[in-house]
């Protein structure tokens, strides 16, 4: 009996050692993917910005040279 006790008492923590484990590998991921996902949208909002003011500043020029 205190054999097998002491076997399940090994599996239990070595169980409970996994799921720690799994626990703070998925946060991590989730925590690397919400990072990627920040800085991804960061990028795009940055690049959408510069592009339009481009654009803004090539339809001002057009309009300034259709003027003169």
């Amino acid at each position: 009996m205190p054999i097998t006790t002491g076997i399940t008492r090994q599996s239990k923590t070595s169980m409970g050692k996994v799921t720690v484990v799994l626990v703070v590998v998925l946060v991590v991921v989730i925590v690397v993917v919400v990072v990627v996902v920040v800085v991804v949208v960061v990028v795009v909002v940055v690049v959408v910005v510069v592009v339009v003011k481009v654009v803004v500043k090539e339809k001002e020029v057009v309009v300034v040279r259709v003027v003169v």
